[in-house]
């Protein structure tokens, strides 16, 4: 069973419940509605979108949502305000599921069709139709959704779902493309709790400095050095190489270490450390790609007001030893 919580039961909750190939979508309002119908139907797994815990004392956003976005899906933390009720109203129906012996597990809809590969609720419904769903009842953006989260409590029985894990919560997401494994091999990088390697790049080239306009959260617009998390069997000196070409479309060379950056609050996905390289550009064309949503070389006395992270910081150490270096006038 799926379930698309609404934020009180004034509003519409979308239901779907998946048997054999049968799908059935409907709409109801109360939660004694969907206990009811639990007890009538008595689904091994219902899947709800829904935040189904708290963050932390003070905290607006979870570990669990900071992972999600740091893999590009748009999820909104429990406490951001219009969250708090829905937030409220999924614990409490997630602790009297499981008290009728029913396995709960959150769900976000929007990202499980984009870890399926696809576009948007129609491409999601005629996937299911495709893959020889019979659908029928109240068909409508909350039962889709709700649908959504029917198919991923079926995969996750299947044993076709990774999780996004932390300490604070756990988030299901189908698998079905080779995207999703993309997503679950960046994850592993971000998935425990303990600090993540990445890399920054400053490149140099005639007195002009290299920076990056970011297309994602956290700090979406701002500009930024280019960078990036180390992967698995790489040096960061390797990091930094292909981050960069990733990035602006640059070969470069690096030409110093400018320092490690270990603030545990330099980054509000979560600890992560950076190692800042001095690099020059050796071959290559100036182009956005990955991430990024714009690649500009400014002179390094023209400088954007604000960076992203603490990368003005870096970008202030890394111009003060490329002086001494010489690398700079």
């Amino acid at each position: 069973m799926g379930v698309d919580l609404a934020g009180n039961e004034a509003r519409p909750t979308g239901i779907a419940i998946i048997v054999d190939r049968q799908a059935y979508l409907k709409v109801i309002y109360t939660n004694d509605e969907l206990i009811s119908l639990t007890i009538r139907l008595n689904p091994t797994v219902i899947a709800i979108d829904a935040p189904l815990t708290r963050p932390m004392k003070g905290e607006a956003i979870r570990m669990v949502d900071k992972l999600m976005l740091n893999l590009g899906f748009r999820v909104l933390p429990p406490g951001f305000p219009g969250m708090i009720m829905l937030t409220e109203r999924g614990i409490k129906l997630k602790k009297n599921l499981e008290e009728m012996g029913v396995k709960v597990i959150e769900t976000h809809p929007s990202s499980a069709i984009k870890a399926l590969g696809l576009k948007g609720r129609d491409e999601f419904l005629n996937f299911m139709i495709n893959a020889g769903f019979y659908i029928s009842g109240q068909i409508n953006k909350h039962t889709i959704d709700a649908l959504t989260a029917a198919y991923t409590a079926l995969s996750h029985l299947s044993g076709k779902c990774f999780y996004v894990k932390a300490y604070d919560g756990e988030i299901a997401l189908p698998i079905i493309s080779g995207k999703s494994f993309n997503y679950f091999k960046q994850f592993r990088h971000m998935s425990q709790r303990r600090p993540v390697v990445a890399v920054d790049i400053i490149i140099l080239n005639n007195e002009k400095v290299v920076l990056v306009k970011r297309l994602n959260e956290p700090y979406k617009g701002y500009w930024a050095l280019p960078g990036g998390f180390v992967e698995y069997g790489e040096t960061v000196e390797q990091a930094a190489i292909r981050e960069a070409k990733e990035e602006t479309g640059l070969n470069v060379e690096i030409l110093a270490l400018v320092g490690v950056y270990s603030d545990p609050k330099r980054d509000p996905r979560g600890h992560v450390i950076s190692i800042a390289f001095l690099a020059t550009t050796v071959g290559g064309e100036l182009r956005a790609a990955t991430d990024a949503k714009e690649v500009k070389a400014f002179s390094i006395n023209e400088l954007p007001d604000k960076l992203a992270f603490d990368h003005a910081i870096i970008l202030r150490d890394s111009l003060e030893l490329a002086r001494k270096l010489n690398y700079l006038s």
